[in-house]
């Protein structure tokens, strides 16, 4: 919840409830606690998920042009691992290790695209909005600054593609 006083329950109007869980003006505990609408700050499981989600595509377009993914795969097998045995501290720092992992597949993407001639855009138009103010990522996502849509302007290389990759044409 934003700010350091949350509302009490409505049987008590004048009563607020702060960070701590104690009643405004007392030291006495608060019998229980609002309802939560939502918590804003992820869990470090969310984290985790969403870590080892942004990672994938990378690691698919890296395998795509043939580049050692063997590491940032195994640690991201392990982050899945963890997570999936409820253990959410050990899996967020094995995600990031993934992420580490992945990130210095960054500079050998870069220079695969620049072969290839595959190039960030420089400007499109939203699919949901329909404004031209995006931002293209080096990862190969984008969003919109209008709306806050995700999207991947890097798509998944086609047969034609990874065939000339294997040729190195």
């Amino acid at each position: 919840m934003r700010g350091s006083i949350v509302r009490a329950e409505a049987t008590e109007p004048a009563t607020f409830i702060d960070r701590t869980g104690h009643r405004s003006g007392s030291m006495v505990p608060a019998a229980r606690p609002p309802p939560a609408k939502g918590n804003p700050w992820p869990t470090e499981t969310d984290r985790a998920r969403g870590i080892i989600a942004a990672c994938e595509p990378i690691v698919r377009e890296a395998e795509a042009y043939r580049l050692d993914v063997s590491e940032a795969r195994t640690l991201l097998r392990q982050a899945r691992d963890v997570l999936a045995t409820g253990d959410s501290t050990r899996g967020l720092a094995f995600a990031r290790n993934a992420e580490d992992a992945v990130l210095r597949l960054g500079p050998q993407i870069t220079e695969e695209r620049q072969r290839r001639g595959v190039f960030k855009p420089i400007r499109g138009v939203c699919g949901v909005c329909l404004s031209y103010r995006l931002r293209f990522d080096d990862d190969g996502w984008g969003a919109c600054l209008e709306c806050g849509s995700a999207f991947r302007w890097r798509r998944s290389p086609t047969l034609v593609e990874r065939l000339r990759g294997l040729l190195g044409t």
